[in-house]
């Protein structure tokens, strides 16, 4: 079985694509009000320690999903590697190829569903 790898390519352009421009969107809304902005607005407000908690927890938050996206970039990237030097869709522990659904559902994947349950199961424990 041979994958379409000219299929997952543009499933992974498009994929980068979309992050890149989630990150941005990130970024504009973030630099639209700085932190200490927005503290200083809530020095005169009565309810300010809530609104101020609020703005740490959804800072905190957009940080996090900041990381998780730059992550799947830099796994995209190295997906588009890996289809570069032949050895896209074949699993980094047993050599096998990855299944299609696997790379459909996830095209930046490095294991088959078998090794990467085995490697969860021993993460857990």
């Amino acid at each position: 079985m041979s994958i379409d790898v000219s299929y997952f390519k543009g499933l992974l352009l498009a994929k980068k694509k979309e992050i890149e421009h989630t990150l941005k969107n990130i970024k504009e809304l973030s630099s639209s009000k700085s932190e200490i902005e927005l503290i200083g607005e809530l020095s005169s407000s009565d309810d300010h320690l809530a609104e101020y908690a609020s703005i740490v927890y959804e800072h905190e938050n957009t940080l996090t999903v900041e990381n998780i996206l730059k992550d799947i970039l830099g796994q995209i990237e190295l997906a588009l590697k890996r289809i570069d030097n032949g050895t896209y869709g074949i699993c980094e522990i047993c050599k096998k190829p990855i299944g299609e659904e696997r790379l459909k559902a996830i095209p930046y994947a490095t294991m088959c569903v078998r090794c990467k349950s085995v490697k969860e199961k021993s993460v857990r424990k």
